[in-house]
């Protein structure tokens, strides 16, 4: 994927001890790129492409769809009902050799310092019914439920307990950075619960599942970065997206949603930037989180599949 920078970041950089400073703007603005190609098509074929939704932190536009291949593209821009996740539903033609297809959006998005600035999110959230039910992958209860009481205690105080699951999951557990996991990203719990490794997916995964298991809705976001970690001086205004970022949410209700990074957490402190790492309790980093994609898992496609 391709990105356009279109509003700069200022970021403030440190020696490796020292504390650094994250001067963010109050929003950024990206245009984001997708080319897909599909080798060849045999009767009624579908091909889905996920694009942001507006929500609380970003507003979405300039949804474009085109391919050079077939100018008379059928496509539709559909919501799946659980999440509000949108998509590109392509509906292609049979067809001998490659087509491609280009999507482009532009995303502008608020800096996420939910805590910090005491947002009260509250509206446009997955139900919470949802939140606390289990996913594939994403058990609840059981022996979940023994590790979150273990970890969070019986305390009453949601905070304290979502805050105790994130010392616990950014100490006892470690980012994959050589991807060596068989399950990399799968977000399998019972796999991480005994590999105590694995990229976000994974991470945030095992955290959703003690949250759930405490009682605490919570729900996994997947969207793209425009940096690593650290973040260079001079960012540069385009550059090419290799992989996702996800973070999760969870709820409070005297404070509404807030999110938690913690796979970057681990990250900032295998940097030597606690400071940075704290912060992501209840607060995002915005070029690691750029723009929001989707919610959830176990996403159902729409139209759905014909093979499930």
């Amino acid at each position: 994927m391709q990105v356009s920078l279109v509003t700069a970041m200022i970021l403030a950089m440190a020696s490796p001890n020292s504390t650094l400073q994250l001067q963010e703007p109050s929003t950024l603005t990206t245009t984001f790129k997708y080319t897909a190609t599909v080798a060849e098509a045999n009767g009624d074929t579908y091909l889905w492409i996920p694009v942001p939704s507006n929500n609380a932190l970003q507003v979405v536009g300039d949804i474009l769809v085109s391919s050079e291949t077939d100018p008379n593209l059928d496509y539709a821009i559909n919501t799946e009902p659980e999440f509000g996740n949108r998509m590109i539903a392509i509906h292609l033609p049979s067809h001998q050799g490659p087509l491609t297809v280009t999507a482009t959006f532009t995303v502008k998005r608020k800096r996420p310092a939910v805590l910090d600035e005491k947002m009260g999110l509250t509206q446009g959230f997955p139900s919470l019914a949802r939140c606390l039910a289990s996913d594939s992958l994403v058990p609840v209860g059981a022996r979940y439920a023994e590790l979150a009481r273990e970890v969070a205690g019986n305390t009453l105080d949601v905070m304290q307990r979502m805050k105790q699951i994130f010392t616990h999951t950014t100490e006892e557990l470690s980012y994959d950075y050589q991807k060596q996991s068989p399950k990399l990203g799968q977000g399998d719990v019972a796999f991480v619960c005994d590999i105590k490794t694995g990229n976000c997916s994974d991470i945030h995964s095992y955290m959703i599942s003690l949250a759930r298991s405490s009682g605490i809705p919570a729900f996994l976001e997947y969207g793209f970065p425009i940096s690593g970690i650290p973040v260079p001086e001079d960012l540069p205004k385009e550059g090419s997206i290799g992989g996702y970022h996800c973070w999760m949410w969870y709820w409070d209700e005297a404070l509404g949603w807030l999110p938690v990074d913690a796979s970057d957490a681990i990250r900032w402190n295998d940097a030597k930037h606690p400071e940075v790492a704290q912060r992501l309790f209840g607060n995002l980093v915005l070029h690691r989180s750029a723009v929001s994609i989707s919610r959830g898992r176990d996403i159902q496609l729409v139209p759905a599949a014909k093979n499930g």
